[in-house]
Formats: C-alpha cells, sequence, structure tokens
C-alpha cells in the first residue's frame, strides 16, 4: 500500500486496494513489509505504483514483466498496460502477451540481423 500511496497520495484507500487485488494481491499481502513479499509480488506492486502514479512515467522499459504472473495477473498487467498513456517498450518472449497489449512496433533480434516489424 504505501508505495501506491508514495507515488499517488491522493488515491483513495479502496482504489488502492481494488488496484492491487486486480494484480492479485490480497488485503493481507498489501500491508507487509516489501522484505516479506516474493519477487513476483514485488514486481506486480512495484508495476502498479508506476501505472497508477498521480503523474505516471511518460516511458515503461518492462524486460519480461509478465514472468512471474499467473494467468488473472497477467490478465490484469495486459489491461494496465493497454490503458497506460506513454511509451511502452517491452521485451518479451510470449506473443500473446505482446499481441495482448496492442503495441504499434516490433523488433525481432536474431544472431545476424535486427529486423522490424510495424
Amino acid at each position: 500500500m504505501q508505495w501506491l500511496y508514495e507515488s499517488n497520495p491522493e488515491l483513495p484507500e479502496a482504489e488502492a486496494r481494488t488496484r492491487l487485488a486486480q494484480m492479485g494481491i490480497d488485503a493481507d499481502r498489501a500491508m507487509l513489509k516489501t522484505c516479506q513479499l516474493s519477487g513476483g509480488e514485488r514486481l506486480k506492486i512495484a508495476l502498479a505504483a508506476q501505472l497508477y502514479a498521480q503523474r505516471p512515467p511518460q516511458l515503461l522499459l518492462l524486460d519480461e514483466p509478465d514472468n512471474h504472473l499467473d494467468l488473472p495477473s497477467k490478465i490484469a498487467l495486459e489491461q494496465m498496460l493497454n490503458q497506460y498513456q506513454g511509451a511502452l517498450i517491452v521485451v518479451s518472449h510470449d506473443s500473446a502477451f505482446l499481441q495482448a497489449i496492442h503495441l504499434d512496433a516490433e523488433f525481432h533480434l536474431n544472431s545476424e540481423l535486427l529486423v522490424s516489424e510495424t
């Protein structure tokens, strides 16, 4: 909860709890110290804090953001990223995830060259 409040002090508590619940963080887990959370839980909360910040960042760089997420959390992440108004650079091997977040362009790397698709 503290991460969300630091990034958006005006966020009502009920909305903060709802945002975390959408990412699979229940009320009890939301009140724990960061060191008591799993890596996946910390990722979910950090993303929610940035995406729901009072002034969201204009650019997010995400490296395999869906790696440690269960299906409901992955769907919630897709929904959050689709609502995000800034630019995204996302690295992922999951083509279904990339399609679900509706990116404008894709760059594929192989050992010989960079291929761009728009």
